[in-house]
């Protein structure tokens, strides 16, 4: 009688052992080889090798751990395994969240979102930033697709490089009041143009008009792009006048008359060579000026004879404007002659008009006694309010 090596299973002898010795050991070795379990350290016989296993189907491990393995290999999958499961497609190891949705964990040699550099990461949030070493980018993916439906950028801020020698540019926030939204125009203008900036934080194109002129380079005003519309009725003063920041050719005449003015004064007193009256707005200067004859009709006719003052003695012309009521009259251009003869350019003035209305205009002078005479001859008062 011999055990054997294994399971310790008793083995009658052949011809010796007799009867019913021989049955009861082999009835007691059946028992031992149903009760076995393959495990060798407590008679379970010899242990499986992994040539003998042939696995056609999920093999559960009972809810315990897999210990002690040196590694473990996957075979790429075409399709997201069933929840709580790591995988790889695509040569990246994966985790099937939930049996539908994938969490990528590597990036070909590079962690996907390693521990500690971006969190929030995982769960529910569905997000990864992944880095492309060739294109030298990233990309952020939210909602199960990449890029990010709403990705949000908490940094104070923002360095751009065309190249990674190439001189940055930087994007900083200022000391905010309050928080807003800047949104961008939907498209480019199709010509160069300024960006407006609305109050709701939206920027788009502010384009040029028959006004304001934009090119790549400059801001301008078109030509004759600025009318009475845009200048308000005090925007041209006598100051600028008198230091030519606007020039004879800039004037607009808003409001031209006259009457010719001829005739002699010999009676001492005051005499009115030339009166008429014009419509004039208030804040704006009138110039008032002394001129010769012009032709204003379409038929060729000879040139009229030029305009002159003659004086004998020491008489006075001046222009005297009577205001809007009626009663006040305001005299300016007082020019005192000597003997002898002057061209119209000596009478000439301007002032404010101080109330709207009508006004009365007259080219007056003054002789003090009969040895003094003053005549005008061709002469045409008239006025321009500016």
């Amino acid at each position: 009688m011999s055990t054997t090596p294994n399971m310790n299973l008793t083995l009658p002898t052949v011809s010796q052992t007799p009867g019913p010795t021989w049955a009861n050991q082999i009835n007691a070795d059946l028992s031992v080889i149903d009760a076995h379990n393959h495990n060798p350290s407590v008679n379970g016989g010899v242990a499986i090798t992994t040539a003998a296993l042939s696995i056609d189907s999920d093999l559960s491990f009972g809810n315990y751990s897999a210990l002690s393995l040196a590694s473990a290999g996957f075979e790429n999958q075409i399709t997201t395994p069933a929840a709580s499961r790591v995988y790889v497609t695509g040569g990246d190891l994966w985790y099937s969240y939930d049996g539908v949705t994938p969490v990528q964990i590597t990036s070909g040699s590079a962690i996907v979102g390693a521990p500690g550099n971006i969190v929030g990461m995982g769960g529910t949030n569905d997000a990864a930033v992944i880095y492309n070493d060739s294109t030298k980018t990233f990309t952020f993916w939210s909602d199960q697709a990449p890029p990010a439906m709403r990705g949000i950028l908490d940094v104070s801020q923002v360095t751009f490089r065309a190249t990674a020698a190439a001189f940055p540019v930087t994007v900083n926030s200022s000391a905010l009041a309050s928080t807003y939204t800047l949104t961008l125009p939907t498209a480019p203008p199709g010509s160069p143009a300024l960006v407006g900036f609305a109050s709701s934080g939206v920027l788009s194109s502010v384009l040029p008009d028959s006004t304001l002129s934009v090119t790549s380079s400059s801001i301008g005003v078109t030509a004759l792009g600025i009318t009475a519309t845009q200048l308000a009725s005090s925007a041209v003063q006598t100051a600028k006048i008198n230091d030519k920041a606007v020039t004879q050719a800039k004037m607009e005449d808003k409001s031209t008359s006259g009457a010719t003015a001829s005739g002699t004064n010999l009676v001492p007193g005051t005499v009115v060579f030339s009166s008429f009256t014009v419509s004039l707005a208030a804040g704006r200067p009138v110039l008032i000026m002394l001129d010769g004859l012009q032709n204003t009709g379409t038929a060729p006719v000879a040139v009229p004879s030029a305009a002159y003052i003659s004086c004998s003695g020491t008489p006075s012309m001046y222009i005297a404007i009577t205001h809007p009521n009626g009663t006040t009259q305001t005299q300016i251009g007082h020019v005192q002659f000597g003997a002898g003869t002057y061209s119209p350019s000596s009478m000439q003035a301007m002032f404010n008009v101080v109330s709207s209305g009508t006004h009365t205009i007259q080219l007056a002078s003054y002789v003090s006694g009969l040895s003094e005479s003053i005549s005008l001859f061709n002469g045409f008062l008239k006025a321009f309010q500016l």
